[in-house]
């Protein structure tokens, strides 16, 4: 009888291996998306000065938005691709122009979306580690 060595690989990886990959990446997808949508949403909030958000009565005075352009603002995943957009709205580009077309103002909604991608960019690397670790769980059948 001649030695020899069988090697045998089992778990998810080998079971699912493509499929769990993909279905992670997705699920990793969708969690920067929410982040993203999060962040735009609260940066196209006005505060009044002690930091506390105004109500509608405020806003209906002209203090403040009531929040339309925000509410047009989603998240889109699609898979293992996404992204966020206005639905097309008007306030978009004139939003995304900057603070010296209008004139002074307190407004901390202008570049919401150029902001909120670099900030993304730079978030990638932090959850992509935590996307990582639990992938590398699942994959050894935990």
């Amino acid at each position: 009888m001649a030695g020899g060595i069988d090697v045998k690989v089992t778990g998810p990886l080998v079971r699912e291996g493509a499929q769990l990959t993909k279905r992670h990446t997705a699920q990793f997808v969708t969690r920067m998306l929410q982040l993203g949508e999060q962040r735009l949403h609260d940066k196209l909030v006005m505060r009044n000065e002690g930091g506390k958000f105004l109500n509608k009565n405020q806003a209906r005075e002209g203090r403040h938005s009531v929040g339309t352009y925000r509410q047009s603002v989603k998240a889109y995943p699609r898979g293992t691709r996404g992204q966020i957009h206005d639905g097309g709205s008007a306030y978009g580009p004139w939003l995304e122009s900057g603070k010296s077309r209008h004139g002074k103002t307190r407004f901390p909604g202008y570049f919401t979306f150029r902001e909120t991608a670099q900030w993304m960019n730079k978030e990638v690397p932090n959850e992509a580690r935590k996307f990582l670790r639990q992938l590398a769980r699942k994959m050894n059948g935990a």
